[in-house]
């Protein structure tokens, strides 16, 4: 997936280079302006280091993940350094478009920088740095291939909104359900409805599904740590959010409610409570996220990725 919207970005030859500089001894714990490393005559303090630990996340202990950011960090400097000799070094501004137009395909999708600020625990200069040394690690590997074509940039562009994971949003709703095991069942509840009970209590007292301890209303994990309550027309098989639900959601205004409707060996009513249009990506916000992809594919297959590897080490040694 091409996607933008990454916190932390980890490259796979960050694991080809050893720790071919001067690492000195002293504790984590420290938080002076001492160096815990020295690459290429640079100090690398412990009071950046501690900072650095304390925004790089992992389910490991506290002290391999200090250790994993030190190894990260030794090689981000030598990344940084190769790529301010050769005078290819993002510059503020380009970092600060680039956090910009990242911020603005976040907004497409209903996501703030804010917000996965406050989720993650970072800062934005911690994102800063991590997009200063993708933008630098980027700018080592393109060097010398072709600038992809426009129509090469429109083609990639067109392939991967006909993918699985498209940019563009299809119109959603947001949903309640009232199930039950009869037809009579069913008709009792609208009745109910008719009469003007409110559905949330009428699928809390009503319902057998599991949607009934929160009103009714259909929304599940999305396997983030957050509840997703927004559906597409298209869900996969074979899930709890039955295909003829969504699709009478669809046909509803907000605050409508459906007919019974027979699902299976059960019935169902609907309700409609918020209704989403789709979004069409455009090719002009995505077209930088294409031309870094489609370079980082003919990198790959130029045999840049280990080029630089190499080169890296003996800068190192």
């Amino acid at each position: 997936m091409i996607l933008p919207f990454r916190l932390h970005r980890r490259y796979g030859w960050r694991a080809l280079l050893p720790l071919a500089v001067l690492v000195l001894p002293l504790a984590l714990s420290g938080c002076g302006e001492e160096p815990v490393a020295v690459v290429n005559g640079q100090k690398l303090t412990q009071k950046e280091f501690a900072a650095r630990a304390a925004a790089y996340t992992s389910a490991q202990t506290a002290q391999s993940v200090g250790l994993v950011e030190l190894q990260q960090w030794i090689q981000t400097a030598l990344v940084e350094q190769e790529a301010k000799r050769l005078n290819i070094y993002p510059t503020e501004e380009q970092v600060s478009a680039r956090y910009a137009r990242d911020g603005k395909r976040l907004e497409f999708t209903g996501q703030q920088w804010q917000t996965l600020l406050d989720q993650s625990g970072l800062q934005p200069e911690d994102i800063r740095r991590n997009l200063r040394t993708e933008m630098a690690m980027d700018a080592l590997m393109f060097q010398g291939l072709p600038e992809p074509t426009d129509a090469e940039l429109r083609q990639a562009f067109a392939a991967h909104e006909k993918g699985q994971q498209p940019w563009s949003i299809p119109a959603q709703v947001r949903f309640r359900q009232i199930t039950t095991d009869t037809k009579d069942a069913i008709q009792a509840a609208k009745a109910e409805l008719d009469g003007g009970a409110s559905f949330e209590l009428v699928a809390s007292s009503r319902s057998i599904d599991m949607f009934k301890e929160r009103g009714g209303a259909v929304a599940l994990p999305d396997g983030t740590g957050k509840i997703r309550s927004f559906w597409p027309k298209q869900l996969p098989p074979g899930g709890p959010i039955a295909a003829e639900a969504v699709a009478a959601a669809f046909q509803l205004q907000p605050g409508e409610y459906s007919s019974p409707i027979s699902v299976g060996a059960t019935w169902v009513l609907v309700k409609l409570d918020e209704r989403k249009p789709a979004k069409q990506a455009q090719f002009e916000d995505f077209k930088d996220v294409v031309r870094q992809a489609l370079l980082r594919q003919k990198a790959q297959q130029a045999g840049k990725t280990t080029e630089i590897a190499k080169r890296l080490a003996e800068l190192g040694a």
